[in-house]
């Protein structure tokens, strides 16, 4: 995993790994700003993604891997 902001600050981001299954990822992130959260297992056009419960959109980061947009001012729980 690792987070990426949309400034040139320096982020400060604490990405918590809660649960992982074959299908499923759970995990919670405290980010100083909005940005992007890569993780670095194969992306695929059947997963899913909710930010605190609301649905998001899944990205293909680098055409092989997953990333999903991160709010700002939030710490969200993601499930993937």
């Amino acid at each position: 995993m690792r987070f990426f902001s949309r400034t040139k600050e320096k982020a400060v981001a604490k990405l918590e790994l809660v649960r992982e299954t074959t299908t499923s990822i759970l995990l919670n992130a405290d980010v100083s700003q909005g940005g992007w959260l890569v993780l670095a297992d194969a992306w695929y056009p059947g997963w899913n993604v909710s930010i605190d419960g609301r649905s998001g959109k899944l990205h293909p980061a680098d055409y092989l891997f997953r990333a999903v947009k991160v709010p700002e001012r939030m710490v969200p729980h993601m499930a993937m």
